[in-house]
């Protein structure tokens, strides 16, 4: 007798029949055994590992692991004073609202770190202003939704993803204040154009590059962005100035080193064309002219040691390509490469200037396409 038929014969009630596959026949006949040995927990166990799944009183899901927290007798601080961990979780608590919030997820909510989902935010209207304006702000009743209505605030340029505009005004004592302020269309990404731009210029004013102060940033719900800055007054564009009879050697070490010095510090502009660099005249005329480097919505920090150079290669090539179509000769140009060079202690420059013209060439084309198809894109600043 085998021992699917003596346990069909002691347990007539399980209903159990022959299978038809003989070679499992002693497995089942052991797991229904040992099934109806066990309590009816472990009996809902067994039958859940070995049946198709089922339904069962007792089946729950544990709930996620948490992670495990830091012990406070094994931290140790940092360099500057501040707890490791405490840092890392406040860092977390910072960024986590912006992700849950930002245009890109569509107002779903986001996993944080510990496992548990964040709830669901609704976008709305948000503008960030440094302190010293927000009186000038709340007296003029700008907000996020006004900085693209106010008809106080004059359109100078209109592209595709942007609009470049101007805004006068005008203070107690009767002294009138630009502010120049760009709106941006949406854009897909966690972070808005006007959020980068923000970060490009504290990237600048971190590494003490000169730039242009920044006054306020915001987004509306619907996925535009606006950047307010200040008005570089007394400040001409880069190209203006050299074309308006200026000479190009009075800022060629100028730029040369302001290009080393973003390089050195980690950055690239990806936008370093000449027009980017405003240059003030001197009181004497004589001495060397204060220069500030502008637009700085595509800031961000060098990669890694494999494209870190061709990122630096392109910086370099679209201020070359700027200085083609104005009195600069072409000793000029060698002459601020080679004080780039010197700057960051490069051992040779022969490579590096034959890449650089290979991509001013490559730039020379696609700015052709670009003016063909928007003619109004490379308009300058009103009276710079």
């Amino acid at each position: 007798m085998t021992i699917a038929r003596a346990v069909e014969q002691t347990h007539p009630h399980l209903g159990l029949r022959p299978s038809p596959l003989p070679i499992f026949r002693h497995a089942r006949a052991a797991r229904i055994s040992k099934q109806s040995q066990a309590t009816p927990a472990l009996r809902s166990k067994i039958a859940f590992s070995t049946n198709p799944p089922r339904q069962f009183e007792d089946q729950t899901q544990p709930n996620p692991r948490p992670l495990p927290q830091p012990d406070p007798t094994q931290m140790r601080p940092n360099a500057t004073g501040c707890n490791i961990h405490a840092k890392r979780d406040f860092a977390l608590a910072q960024l986590t609202p912006v992700l849950s919030q930002s245009p890109g997820n569509n107002g779903r909510a986001r996993p944080d770190r510990s496992g548990a989902p964040l709830m669901p935010q609704r976008p709305r209207d948000t503008l960030n202003v440094i302190a010293r304006y927000q009186p000038i702000f709340a007296a003029m009743g700008l907000t996020a939704q006004s900085l693209f209505t106010d008809p106080r605030i004059v359109v100078w340029r209109s592209i595709t993803e942007r609009q470049n505009c101007t805004l006068d005004v005008a203070l107690a004592g009767g002294e009138t204040v630009r502010l120049h302020v760009k709106r941006f269309q949406p854009a897909r990404g966690y972070t808005t154009p006007a959020e980068d731009e923000s970060r490009g210029i504290r990237a600048l004013e971190i590494e003490r590059i000169p730039t242009a102060p920044l006054v306020a940033f915001g987004k509306l719900k619907d996925g535009r962005s606006v950047v307010v800055t200040e008005n570089l007054a007394g400040f001409r564009a880069g190209d203006k100035w050299i074309a308006t009879s200026a000479d190009f050697e009075r800022v060629l070490e100028g730029t040369a080193d302001l290009a080393a010095r973003l390089h050195e510090r980690g950055l690239h502009h990806r936008d370093l064309y000449l027009c980017h660099f405003f240059v003030k005249e001197s009181e004497d005329g004589e001495s060397a002219p204060e220069l500030r480097l502008i637009d700085a919505a595509r800031v961000a920090r060098l990669p890694g040691i494999f494209t870190r150079r061709r990122w630096i290669v392109k910086d370099l090539a679209q201020f070359w390509y700027s200085t083609l179509a104005l009195p600069i000769t072409n000793d000029q140009r060698a002459r601020w490469l080679a004080r780039y060079g010197e700057q960051r202690k490069l051992r040779s420059i022969d490579g590096l200037r034959r890449s650089i013209e290979r991509k001013a060439a490559w730039i020379a084309r696609h700015d052709r396409k670009l003016k063909s198809a928007q003619p109004t894109r490379n308009v300058s600043i009103p009276g710079a």
